[in-house]
C-alpha cells in the first residue's frame, strides 16, 4: 500500500520517455515516503472476490494458465476493472476521509524510485538487482516480500508482476496511443532487467491476463 499526503516530485531518471509517452515531466505530492510494504496478495484479494462479487477472483490467461491467487503470492491475472473494484470495496469500509485507489503513474514511479535517480532503486549494478527484484528466468511469480525492499521499505516494486496504475496523468499518453489502453508498471517475473526499471512502462488492454496491483491510500487533511 502507498500512503499519499502532500509534497512534490518530478521524475527525471534514465529512460522515463518512450512509446505512448508525451512528456517526462510531472509533479505529484507526498509529504513523506509512502507507507506499507507489498502488492496485494491472494489472501487479501479473496475477501473482495467472495463478499463483493468483483469481476473475477482468479483469471486465467495464456501466460499464467491455472494461476490462482494464494496466500503470500501476488494476486495476478487481475483486470484493470478488478483492481478498481477492490479499491472501491476497501473505500466503502474505510473511516471517513480515507479513500483507496490505484496510484497514478507519477505516484507509482515516485514510490518505485524511492529517492534514487539511478537506473534501479538498488543502483546501477544489474548484478545487485536480483537481491531486490524477481525477474529474468523465473517461470512463475514468487511470494511477495521475498526480496529486499527499496529505500522506502516497499517490496516488489520491480518485477514479480506488473502493477496496474490509474490513467489520470495527462503527461503519459502521447497522441495516437489508443484511449482504451491502461498503464502497468514494474515489469514481471519473466522480464529482462531493462523492463523492471522504475522508468519502464507499458500500455495494456484492461483485460490483459498478467498484471496485479498495489493500492494507494489517500488521507484527507
Amino acid at each position: 500500500m502507498l500512503d499519499r499526503r502532500t509534497g512534490r516530485y518530478a521524475p527525471d531518471g534514465p529512460g522515463t520517455t518512450g512509446p505512448g509517452r508525451a512528456s517526462s515531466t510531472v509533479h505529484t505530492t507526498f509529504a513523506r515516503p509512502p507507507s506499507g510494504t507489498a502488492a496485494r496478495s491472494g489472501n487479501r484479494w479473496t475477501g473482495c472476490g467472495g463478499t463483493r462479487g468483483a469481476a473475477s477472483a482468479a483469471r486465467t490467461g495464456p501466460k499464467l494458465v491455472g494461476l490462482v491467487p494464494q496466500a503470500h503470492h501476488p494476486a495476478g491475472n487481475m483486470s484493470w476493472d478488478d483492481a478498481r473494484e477492490y479499491c472501491n470495496w476497501l473505500t466503502a469500509s474505510a473511516p471517513r476521509g480515507v479513500r483507496y485507489r490505484l496510484p497514478a503513474e507519477s505516484e507509482w514511479e515516485f514510490a518505485a524510485r524511492a529517492g534514487c535517480a539511478a537506473t534501479w532503486s538498488s543502483g546501477e549494478d544489474e548484478a545487485e538487482l536480483s537481491k531486490f527484484a524477481v525477474f529474468g528466468s523465473h517461470r512463475w511469480p514468487q511470494p511477495v516480500a521475498g526480496r529486499r525492499p527499496n529505500p522506502f521499505g516497499l517490496y516488489d516494486m520491480s518485477g514479480n508482476l506488473p502493477e496496474w496504475c490509474d490513467s489520470v496523468d495527462p503527461w503519459v499518453r502521447a497522441p495516437g496511443c489508443p484511449a482504451h489502453l491502461r498503464p502497468a508498471r514494474g515489469g514481471a517475473f519473466h522480464s529482462p532487467a531493462a523492463h523492471v526499471r522504475p522508468a519502464a512502462f507499458q500500455w495494456l488492454d484492461p483485460t490483459a491476463p498478467d498484471p496485479g496491483f498495489r493500492v494507494l491510500r489517500e488521507v484527507a487533511g
